[in-house]
């Protein structure tokens, strides 16, 4: 995937995914890259020293997120950007 999100939360420095879902990030032995890309579960990735010693190339899969939502009723109103006004506005409702 493109532009997937990676930051080494120990070195403290981040990058993205080329259009082919590639990356590069300096990282050591044990560091842990956190890979997050809208609408899909983040994800933590200890790397290893099998990574690091050889370089390997390794496939990482992130899970899509399934979100439902409920009913939403959008109803027309006339804001004028102050919280204390438009709060009169909006109505209540009893569940």
């Amino acid at each position: 995937m493109e532009s997937v999100n990676i930051v080494n939360l120990n070195q403290v420095i981040g990058t993205t995914t080329n259009t082919d879902g590639e990356f590069e990030i300096r990282a050591k032995a044990n560091d842990t890259l956190h890979l997050s890309y809208l609408g899909y579960k983040s994800i933590k990735v200890k790397v290893s020293n099998d990574w690091v010693k050889y370089g390997t190339s390794t496939t990482i899969e992130l899970t899509e997120l399934a979100l439902a939502l409920e009913e939403v009723n959008v109803n027309k109103l006339k804001l004028t950007g102050y919280l204390e006004v438009d709060i009169k506005q909006v109505p209540i409702q009893k569940m």
